[in-house]
């Protein structure tokens, strides 16, 4: 629980001596309570002070996640980690570490979820940094079900249609692999995403379906169903 207090110090604290200081604790405090592992306190250890502050408040935040009542645990994780906190993160020079020191993200099996209530998207500011974490997004979310359609948004995002088709083709789906095989910039194939689209939506599959929406070159639709799920 003291860890606790640490993060509130720090973020409350206005001089750079007191600062200094509870930085510094907060550091010995992370390394004593074990909160993460050997090769990731090398890792934290690296973060400038932005990063850390961030950090402090993602172990608040998981901490609050194991010990609230489950009816309060789905309303906090609605509110995520707090914007006020993304702004540390968002100014923080060491976002590659950060990023590094999400438990999920180390692990290869962040989900969408998980990422959304930390704010990546608001605090990621290198686009390479970016893409490598939809690519690690995009292979978690194939490798939870074995489901190619569950990493279609983020391939797709990424104009990597035919990583989707490979998939199809490994899992010897030979209609959908024939399905991506296809030119959707003519109007023919265009249509025929749009149809999978709305009919996903009518089976409230929102995610699937903004993959099809980009499919088809509809950024605005993806986007709308996107913000619905």
């Amino acid at each position: 629980m003291h860890l606790l207090a640490l993060a509130d110090t720090v973020s409350t604290c206005n001089t750079d001596l007191a600062e200094r200081f509870a930085i510094d604790a907060a550091k010995s405090a992370i390394a004593k309570e074990n909160l993460v592992g050997q090769s990731d306190e090398v890792i934290a250890d690296s973060l400038d002070d932005c990063g850390l502050r961030f950090l402090l408040a993602m172990k608040h935040y998981g901490y609050l996640l194991r010990c609230l009542p489950l009816a309060q645990r789905a309303q906090f994780q609605k509110q995520g980690v707090g914007t006020n906190n993304l702004a540390w993160a968002f100014h923080s020079e060491s976002q590659e570490e950060l990023l590094n020191l999400i438990p999920s993200f180390a692990k290869a099996e962040p989900t969408w979820p998980q990422l959304r209530e930390l704010g990546i998207g608001w605090w990621i500011r290198n686009i390479n940094l970016l893409r490598q974490c939809i690519q690690v997004l995009a292979k978690a979310s194939y490798m939870a079900k074995q489901d190619p359609m569950d990493a279609a948004l983020y391939y797709l995002a990424m104009n990597k249609k035919s990583l989707l088709w490979g998939l199809y083709r490994s899992k010897h789906d030979e209609r959908m692999t024939n399905f991506f095989s296809n030119n959707f910039n003519e109007d023919r194939w265009r249509k025929a995403a749009l149809k999978n689209a709305y009919a996903l939506l009518g089976k409230q599959r929102f995610e699937h379906a903004a993959a099809f929406f980009l499919l088809a070159g509809n950024l605005k639709d993806a986007v709308k169903y996107v913000l619905t799920d």
